[in-house]
């Protein structure tokens, strides 16, 4: 039997963070909202990834800082390329985790035009019928 009612929370998500490891600390990525990812994405367009430019590079330390909440002296004890990796690993999992949601969505709603666990009966059409174009 399947549910009747989507519970979500303003308070956690239906979805695992993605979590990253720092000195044996881990930090998991905050939850998503549209405010978020508003904020994200005007950080997000400041990143310049391997670059000597100052101001993508702090960008790229901000990002890091504001979906995972790591301290900025922790960030700043480490490698611009290891706060690179985070980036990249952050947007990789993410993808991961998005195109395995779609996969489970695409599924339930293949399961639910399913009938009886099989597929509905095929439509019958004619063998003599006329088609467009055909003489008489």
């Amino acid at each position: 039997m399947s549910e009747n009612k989507l519970k979500l929370s303003t308070k956690e998500s239906l979805y695992s963070p993605i979590e990253i490891d720092i000195d044996g600390t881990t930090y998991k990525s905050i939850k998503l909202t549209s405010e978020a990812r508003i904020k994200l994405g005007e950080i997000d367009s400041k990143v310049e990834v391997i670059s000597s430019r100052k101001s993508g590079v702090d960008a790229l330390y901000e990002l890091v800082h504001f979906v995972f909440n790591v301290e900025k002296e922790i960030l700043d004890k480490l490698e611009q390329r290891e706060v690179e990796d985070i980036y990249f690993y952050f947007n990789r999992r993410f993808a991961e985790i998005e195109k395995e949601r779609i996969g489970l969505i695409q599924k339930m709603v293949q399961d639910a035009w399913k009938v009886g666990g099989k597929k509905g009966p095929k439509p019958e059409t004619s063998k003599n019928r006329k088609r467009p174009g055909d003489k008489e």
